[in-house]
C-alpha cells in the first residue's frame, strides 16, 4: 500500500504516527520510504493468528469454508477495512495531512477524503472449482469517500457477510 502526495506534515512525522498506530493496535506492518514523499506499508499483518478464509468481500462461498480454515495472521477482508480506517486514514486525518493512498485492490483515499465506502459489484474464479470470490470495487463514486480531518470518522461501509473480525465497536456488518 502506498501512501502519495504528502502534503500538510513532513514524510517522517507520518512514518512515526502510523507506527504508533500499529503499536497499539492488533496489526503490524513494514514502513518503508522508498522515495521522498512516499511511505509505503508492506507485509501487514495481524499479530494474532485466526482462522482464515480470505481477503474477499461478501461472504466465501468456496467449497473448503466447510472443512476447517487455517489459522493464519493474514488478514481477512473486513480486517482490511479495519486496517485502512484505523490505521491508515484516522492517522492521517489527525494529523491533517492530504496525501492518495492505494492498495493493490483499492483506493483508501484521495487528498483529504478518506473512503467511507467499499462495494462489490465483481466477482472471479469458479464456484465449481472452489475458487469463486467477490472482489473489492478498486474505487467508487465521490460520495463513496469523505473528509473528515479534524473530527472522528464513522467506521466505513462493507458488504454484509465479509469475512474478518472487528476491535473497535460501531462498525454495523460483522463478517
Amino acid at each position: 500500500m502506498d501512501i502519495k502526495k504528502i502534503t500538510g506534515a513532513e514524510t517522517g512525522h507520518v512514518v512515526q504516527a502510523l507506527s504508533e498506530a500499529l503499536r497499539v493496535s492488533r496489526f503490524k506492518a513494514t514502513i518503508l520510504t522508498p522515495r521522498w514523499n512516499v511511505v509505503r506499508l508492506s507485509r501487514v499483518k495481524l499479530r494474532t493468528g485466526k482462522e482464515w478464509c480470505g481477503s474477499h468481500a461478501k461472504a466465501c462461498e468456496n467449497a473448503h469454508k466447510d472443512h476447517g480454515n487455517p489459522k493464519r495472521t493474514l488478514l481477512e477482508g473486513a480486517d482490511w477495512v479495519e486496517f485502512n480506517d484505523c490505521i491508515v486514514n484516522n492517522t492521517l486525518d489527525k494529523l491533517g495531512v492530504s496525501a492518495d493512498v492505494q492498495s493493490a485492490v483499492c483506493i483508501i483515499r484521495w487528498g483529504t477524503r478518506r473512503r467511507i465506502r467499499y462495494e462489490s459489484n465483481h466477482t472471479r474464479g469458479s464456484k465449481e472449482h472452489g475458487t469463486f470470490e467477490h472482489v473489492w470495487d478498486f474505487d467508487g463514486p465521490a460520495e463513496h469517500y469523505a473528509d473528515y480531518t479534524g473530527r472522528t470518522a464513522v467506521p466505513s461501509d462493507f458488504p454484509e457477510g465479509t469475512p474478518g473480525i472487528y476491535q473497535p465497536l460501531n462498525y454495523n456488518v460483522v463478517g
